[in-house]
């Protein structure tokens, strides 16, 4: 007669160490790290989509001034600037307050420039660069005892334009020989002095020639239309073989008696003028 088994017996079950890789801790590591790929790509998706100032406005609200919360002898600059990870409460210095980083976040209209704020900056410094002209210019013309005298037939004007610099003759001194575009040797002398000092800006260059309302002879070719631009040519060409890159100059003009400078007296020899004008770079 076979002997039964004990209703108490306990079968224990060894699984092996092949049989244990096919359980399911693999599919939560996996599930855990496709998320955070996921996560991933969406943050450099939204970084690709946002434009360069909001971004750099995103930056400067998240930066803090930690120079200005950390002693000075905290350590080296590297990438922790001096802070160990594993300091100790007591020792890692205080991060500021909520507010302080908040003062010091730029303001909307400062992370994001209005247009209009940003063509009053261009302007701004424009207009730096066409005051140091100015200066410099008067000053060499002043030390020079030849220029000196001319200093008051010089005129800066601002303008729509940009800058004009304007050369008026007088009834004493005049840049061209009567009726013609030959330079007078002041003149040449002072445009030489211009060209140096205009050669330090990249401007483009409006050159235009002004004459009297004194009419040519009734027989002669000449007539102040053709006057004032061969003057508004001779002195882009003077300028040019002084130094100044021919590919700056965007229009020579002569607008004859059209616009004269004394307006009750079209004969009046201040009317006899050339203006060398700056552009604004931004036009």
């Amino acid at each position: 007669m076979p002997e039964t088994k004990p209703s108490n017996t306990i079968i224990i079950r060894k699984i092996s160490v092949e049989e244990s890789k096919h359980g399911g801790a693999w599919k939560i590591a996996l599930a855990d790290m496709m998320t955070a790929m996921m996560a991933f790509f969406l943050v450099m998706w939204l970084i690709s989509a946002t434009d360069d100032a909001a971004l750099k406005g995103i930056a400067n609200y998240f930066k803090v001034d930690r120079a200005a919360s950390r002693p000075r002898n905290a350590g080296a600059e590297g990438f922790f600037g001096g802070v160990s990870m594993l300091m100790p409460d007591e020792v890692m210095p205080e991060a500021p307050a909520r507010e302080t980083q908040a003062a010091s976040s730029p303001e909307p209209d400062e992370a994001f420039p209005l247009e209009s704020d940003l063509e009053a900056h261009i302007a701004q410094v424009e207009e730096a660069a066409f005051r140091e002209i100015e200066e410099k210019l008067t000053d060499r013309v002043s030390r020079d005892p030849t220029l000196a005298p001319a200093l008051n037939q010089v005129e800066f004007i601002r303008e729509k334009e940009g800058m004009r610099i304007q050369i008026v003759d007088d009834e004493n001194t005049s840049m061209f020989d009567l009726g013609t575009d030959q330079l007078l040797p002041t003149a040449a002398s002072l445009l030489d002095t211009i060209s140096s000092v205009i050669g330090s800006v990249d401007n483009s260059i409006i050159v235009r020639g002004h004459t009297d309302s004194l009419a040519f002879a009734s027989e002669s070719t000449q007539n102040n239309w053709l006057l004032s631009t061969q003057r508004a040519e001779a002195t882009r060409y003077f300028l040019e073989n002084a130094g100044i890159a021919p590919e700056r100059f965007v229009k020579i003009e002569g607008v004859a008696d059209s616009d004269p400078y004394i307006a009750d007296n079209p004969v009046d020899p201040r009317n006899r003028r050339i203006n060398i004008i700056l552009k604004y770079q931004a036009q």
